[in-house]
């Protein structure tokens, strides 16, 4: 999910949807428009570009400014025998920075092009980054090698040496990272710890496995297989969205100001949810992308 403005982007294994709260407008982007792949992992809004960055699970990148896309295929055109998913997007000035299955790749949105590929790990070594998040003088990743943190004003953060893993967090596996009034948020499997004390202790530990997280005016939206939670930065939960039959499955969700939440879920699409009632926007078309017979009459 990508707010921008009125309009609500979702990301599809099939391309890309937007719904626009001011009309109800639902406008389809695939491969037949201008997309350049489907199977989105990632998208997320460049304000400085104006610019909405989509990445894909084969590597993909496309740069969708003004209705029209730029591809990157720098990445997928590569002949590397590792994971190329892009998992995340960090939005910094006029770069974009995306944690993928090998390292993590900056992007100059000016000039739309690969301007840096970051190989983290030990001697260069590919290392599958989840999640990027900045406390405004450093870049952190969340890894399946624990945490690596390097400065923004470091000479080349291309070179490995640049990098260290947080020794409070260890060589664990972390899959979401978030910062938040000088706190880094840190989670993997079903736990989200804190580092508010100077290590990281449990703060909020879910049913099931967390699927994501964001940081947003003081607060933490954790996103689970059923539903959202709003937590504050101390670990207390402050709203969750009900138990509906037909969510079962949510990928990502975001709440606003008003208590208003849309969530993205695989059989629903994109939910919006008030209290106790749920809409549902999702396109005309199959609910996958396989295909399997075809059938036609007439001309």
């Amino acid at each position: 999910l990508e707010p921008v403005g009125t309009k609500i982007f979702v990301g599809t294994k099939g391309g890309l949807f937007s719904y626009d709260s001011t009309d109800n407008d639902l406008e389809i982007f695939t491969s037949v428009n201008g997309l350049s792949d489907q199977d989105i992992r990632s998208i997320s809004f460049n304000t400085d570009q104006q610019t909405l960055v989509i990445g894909y699970a084969s590597g993909n990148i496309d740069l969708l400014k003004n209705g029209a896309v730029k591809n990157i295929n720098a990445i997928v055109s590569k002949n590397i025998p590792v994971n190329k998913s892009i998992n995340h997007i960090l939005q910094r000035g006029n770069r974009a920075y995306l944690a993928t299955g090998f390292g993590i790749v900056e992007v100059d949105l000016i000039l739309g092009e690969i301007k840096n590929t970051y190989l983290i790990g030990s001697g260069s070594k590919y290392v599958g980054c989840y999640q990027l998040a900045s406390d405004g003088t450093r870049i952190l990743a969340a890894t399946d090698s624990g945490i690596f943190r390097a400065s923004w004003s470091a000479p080349n953060l291309s070179d490995f040496q640049y990098w260290s893993l947080d020794p409070q967090w260890g060589k664990k596996r972390a899959k979401h990272l978030v910062h938040q009034q000088g706190i880094l948020f840190a989670a993997s499997n079903d736990s989200l710890f804190s580092n508010a004390s100077g290590t990281f202790a449990l703060l909020y530990q879910t049913p099931n496995e967390i699927r994501k997280v964001r940081a947003d005016r003081g607060k933490l939206h954790v996103s689970i297989f059923y539903r959202i939670l709003e937590l504050n930065l101390q670990g207390q939960l402050l709203f969750q969205t009900g138990i509906d039959p037909q969510v079962q499955d949510v990928k990502d969700g975001i709440i606003d100001a008003n208590q208003h939440c849309w969530l993205a879920d695989n059989a629903v699409g994109l939910g919006y949810y008030h209290e106790y009632y749920m809409l549902r926007f999702l396109p005309n078309g199959p609910n996958s992308v396989e295909t399997f017979d075809l059938f036609f009459e007439g001309q």
